[in-house]
């Protein structure tokens, strides 16, 4: 079970310089579950409210323990997508794409935006949303279904779409790869976090502790951080590994870890708000992931002047800029990513000056502002504008 966070409010942002929307979100997962996908979510929702947007959000139930997520100006409806589907059950099916439907006609909203994932996908199809108000689909994780040949729901999703967004260049390329009609309606988004007021300055050389954060499944690659580690404590007896997260390789992870008894700790899921926390007991974060869109985790540490030592995959060489603010080596490669995680606890000082220019990096190009004024645009773009409107 998730535990249920506090009501959240998010800080406005700048006001947006062109007109207001109305945004109907669909995505399959919402705070306050935790993962990229909800953060971003959240943060695209709230923040477009800030600046004067209205934005609907229809997203999957939630755990029944996990309470109610507030945020200001956004109205949040939940419905069991996965349940009805995961059971076949056509009836509920049914219910809920006329739910779909009747919400979209309610409340006439100029942009429909979904969060791709292949349930997405299923309900904006069935419901017709694409008839409702231009359709903008946003790739926020890699799916094995984008390359998958055929009449999919992938593939008849991209095709109504009026604009494809990638959070990463290489999730972008993947998806022009798969489907070259939508080279000339699509566009790069990177994701963005808010810069925290409270951050360490950089600079500082920490204690010899590893940080790692995610959900405990195999496309994170966390047995191969593990299976590194392993390298790692013989050359610094007092280095510590901290893994953040939950799912279904926890037992087996834990099982690897064994032999290195206290040196390897479980913490489970760290809320958003004991993140910040978490990193800053660390001189170097490890994103040893095998498949990832973006890589937030990357961006969160840069954020608190930490360096990453990371996969070269997917996104990830677009948030980490190697060698200047992290290190990158190839996936399940232990014996690399113990080199480079050994190379930057041997040398605290390059360490904290990678983590000042990650920092300063951030700060410049993932950031919320950025985020939102790129979708205003996407937005403005795919809307028809009224002829009083289009001589602004």
């Amino acid at each position: 079970m998730i535990p249920a966070p506090q009501p959240s409010r998010r800080p406005e942002r700048g006001r947006s310089n062109g007109r207001p929307f109305h945004v109907l979100y669909l995505s399959g997962s919402f705070p306050p579950r935790i993962g990229g996908l909800e953060t971003m979510g959240a943060e695209l929702a709230a923040g477009l409210a800030g600046r004067g947007h209205r934005v609907t959000v229809v997203t999957e139930s939630m755990d029944p323990g996990a309470g109610p997520l507030m945020l200001d100006g956004v109205d949040i409806h939940r419905r069991d997508f996965l349940a009805a589907l995961d059971a076949r059950d056509v009836g509920r099916i049914a219910t809920l794409r006329g739910e779909l439907i009747a919400m979209a006609a309610a409340i006439e909203p100029d942009v429909v935006h979904v969060a791709f994932s292949p349930m997405t996908a299923y309900y904006a199809l069935g419901a017709r949303l694409h008839d409702t108000a231009p359709v903008v689909l946003t790739f926020y994780a890699w799916w094995p279904e984008i390359g998958r040949p055929g009449g999919t729901v992938t593939r008849r999703a991209v095709e109504a779409a009026d604009w494809v967004i990638g959070c990463s260049e290489a999730t972008l390329r993947e998806v022009r790869a798969s489907f070259p009609q939508v080279a000339a309606r699509s566009s790069v988004v990177h994701n963005a976090l808010d810069h925290p007021h409270d951050a360490p300055p950089g600079g500082q050389p920490m204690p010899p502790v590893v940080v790692a954060a995610g959900h405990l499944r195999e496309d994170k690659g966390f047995d191969v951080l593990i299976e590194a580690f392993r390298a790692v404590h013989p050359r610094f007896p007092e280095a510590r590994l901290l893994l953040a997260g939950d799912g279904p390789d926890r037992v087996a992870l834990e099982e690897a870890a064994r032999p290195l008894g206290d040196a390897v700790q479980f913490l489970g899921w760290a809320m958003p708000e004991a993140m910040p926390s978490l990193l800053d007991r660390s001189a170097v974060v490890a994103v040893p992931s095998r498949v990832e869109a973006f890589g937030l985790v990357a961006l969160e540490a840069a954020l608190r002047a930490r360096p990453v030592v990371a996969s070269a995959v997917g996104g990830l060489p677009e948030v980490v800029d190697a060698p200047a603010t992290g290190l990158l080596v190839g996936p399940d490669d232990p014996e690399a990513l113990a080199g480079a995680i050994c190379e930057l606890l041997g040398d605290p000082a390059r360490a904290a000056r990678m983590g000042t220019a990650a920092q300063a990096r951030a700060r410049t190009l993932f950031t919320p502002d950025r985020f939102l004024e790129a979708h205003e645009r996407v937005y403005e773009r795919v809307t028809p504008h009224t002829p009083a409107e289009a001589n602004l």
